[in-house]
């Protein structure tokens, strides 16, 4: 019973958010296929059909295409001219049915979807095959001067229209990439950035690689260790770095080589009184026979932290009591304009009260002078069997009784 209760006042909570989404979804998608409509209503009015099919054709689209776009237009009542864009057509496959353009197809992996007419298609193929062993020699030489296996080849987007000669072209680039790949400077590179090595050089090449490799993760440690003084950061962060670390031995002492000579950038006056000023914690990196100017310049830097702080502070309170009291004359201001509003509506009742006495006092003095008679206008305005005539005498409309 109580699950039953709780799962109806939970449904009556949710309703109404549900609802709201349901509607800013519907809206959201409207607002998307009243705007697709427009822009397809757009391209069907200003179409250049001849264009169209000499850029389809360029593209490698099939006939199909125009049947899409004919499907399109028509619902907005726009019929497309098929000669004229067979005619584009034709033109375009003029210019992609050469041997240039199917190694530029074959080399972007685009794929061909027979549409050269049999006198062209020969120097398109030739080109095409062309481009895709060209594709594949260049997968594999970036592969290789990535560092990457031999076994990269099944992540290669190429078309690979040859399985015979695939892999033998994306082999070739592989092994001409690591000319360059293996060689001193690449090592380096590579250990400077801390990125692993899989094997991937031959013996014969593989010692300058590797010899590079090693003084890379030095000058990574010896980098991280120089970055982490130079922050204030204690040398155990040497657990932290990135680097391969490749000698277990050396490591530590590469990382300990740069944060010494980081430690002795720190810890002076100049940068001291930065890190005061920061009001950044020091966690104890100089040593003694550097400490005291940096101690100099962080005392200070602190001091006047703490000074602008406490100066902010007291302006922040300042600015306080200016708003509290502006908010207090503008409550009197209001507390004013409310007593003034109260005094001008006596003074209206009493003005009214006042016309209204001198309205009766005047009445009382009409029926007085017209012998217990009053004004009219109509019959009407008189009493029970009263009529409404002009007197001569007082030239006004006066009530008469029988």
């Amino acid at each position: 019973m109580r699950k039953t209760i709780f799962l109806n006042r939970f449904c009556s909570v949710c309703v109404f958010p549900v609802n709201f989404i349901v509607l800013v979804f519907l809206y959201g998608t409207l607002v998307g296929c009243i705007t697709a409509g427009t822009i397809k209503r757009d391209y069907c009015n200003g179409i250049n059909v001849y264009k169209e099919g000499r850029l389809d054709a360029l593209n490698g689209k099939t006939t199909e295409s125009f049947s899409e776009k004919n499907r399109m237009c028509a619902e907005y009542g726009v019929i497309l001219n098929q000669s004229e864009y067979d005619k584009g057509r034709r033109d375009g496959l003029n210019v992609l049915c050469t041997y240039k353009k199917g190694y530029e197809f074959g080399l972007e992996a685009r794929h061909y979807r027979n549409i050269c007419p049999r006198s062209k298609v020969e120097p398109f193929l030739k080109g095409y095959h062309e481009g895709d062993k060209k594709c594949l020699y260049e997968a594999g030489r970036f592969h290789s001067l990535e560092g990457k296996t031999l076994s990269a080849f099944s992540s290669v987007k190429c078309l690979q229209l040859s399985k015979d000669q695939s892999q033998k072209e994306y082999n070739r680039g592989w092994r001409a990439g690591l000319k360059v790949f293996c060689t001193y400077q690449k090592g380096r590179e590579f250990g400077f950035k801390g990125r692993k090595y899989q094997n991937t050089c031959p013996n014969k090449r593989s010692a300058p690689f590797l010899k590079g490799y090693r003084q890379g993760d030095k000058e990574c440690l010896y980098e991280a260790g120089y970055s982490h003084a130079v922050s204030g950061e204690p040398s155990s962060t040497f657990s932290y770095v990135k680097c391969l670390k490749l000698s277990k031995s050396q490591s530590k002492k590469e990382y300990m080589k740069g944060w010494t000579a980081g430690v002795k950038v720190f810890c002076t006056y100049k940068e001291g009184y930065k890190l005061g000023l920061s009001n950044v914690e020091y966690q104890n990196v100089c040593p003694k026979k550097l400490e005291t100017g940096f101690f100099k310049g962080y005392t200070l830097g602190l001091q006047e932290y703490k000074a602008k702080k406490r100066q902010e502070e007291l302006l922040a309170i300042e600015r306080e009591k200016i708003a509290v009291e502006r908010e207090r004359i503008r409550e009197q201001q209001r507390d004013r304009e409310e007593r003034r509003a109260i005094e001008e509506e006596k003074i209206a009742v009493e003005r009214e009260r006042i016309r209204e006495q001198k309205k009766t006092r005047q009445e009382l003095l009409n029926l007085q002078n017209l012998g217990g008679r009053r004004l009219c206008q109509f019959d009407s305005d008189c009493g029970k069997n009263g009529d409404c005539r002009y007197n001569f005498q007082l030239k006004k409309d006066v009530c008469y009784y029988d």
